[in-house]
């Protein structure tokens, strides 16, 4: 399933956190495209997406790398607090 968590179109719109309550208890591969930074990759893992769509989060950079390199770091940290519960 993929979500588009903005309006289409708008490339760097803004990601509407009240959508995240919506993807937890499914069983599947979850991908969402809108909004998705640094800032709350985390949170959208947590409520159970696996892919993520970060257009201008990266493109909006100088250093594409150190962002994509600062998203994956936020990850395990899920995955760890998921192990511990």
């Amino acid at each position: 399933m993929i979500v588009a968590n903005r309006s289409p179109h708008y490339l760097g719109g803004a990601f509407t956190r009240n959508g995240c309550a919506t993807f937890t208890g499914r069983d599947i591969r979850l991908e969402v495209d809108g909004g998705i930074k640094t800032e709350n990759i985390r949170r959208v893992a947590g409520a159970g997406a696996d892919t993520f769509v970060a257009g201008s989060a990266i493109f909006g950079k100088t250093d594409y790398r150190a962002t994509i390199d600062s998203m994956r770091a936020e990850l395990p940290r899920i995955a760890s607090a998921a192990k511990v519960a």
